[in-house]
């Protein structure tokens, strides 16, 4: 979905933990674990995305963008078969900023389950 110049960004700020006993992952090892699984099983879920995202101009040439990002999240979504709500008022930590928007959507796919097994 990225530039080259990002997705190596990327892999190599995945490998790097950001503080010391951190936790990091080999993305290339990741994305290629993935790519040969089977397909997702559909399960009750929905992604949230965040909107909030600093301008270009004051990130590095190598962050992927908002709509990259978005880009990304409507793929798992389809994988899922559930959507990509992108419209959330908030940033990365959405369970800090928004908790209502999030229990609102935990709450939906819980009723939706309930609703499908009666």
């Amino acid at each position: 979905m990225g530039r080259p110049a990002q997705n190596a960004a990327f892999d190599a700020a995945a490998a790097r933990p950001e503080a010391p006993g951190g936790e990091g992952f080999l993305a290339a090892d990741a994305f290629a674990s993935v790519a040969a699984a089977p397909p997702l099983p559909h399960i009750p879920a929905v992604v949230l995305s965040s909107d909030k995202f600093p301008p270009p101009a004051e990130l590095p040439a190598d962050t992927y963008s908002l709509e990259q990002i978005h880009a990304a999240n409507t793929r798992l979504a389809a994988a899922l078969g559930t959507v990509n709500v992108t419209d959330t008022d908030s940033g990365h930590s959405m369970m800090l900023y928004q908790p209502g928007l999030v229990a609102d959507h935990i709450i939906a796919v819980v009723d939706r389950v309930r609703a499908a097994a009666s």
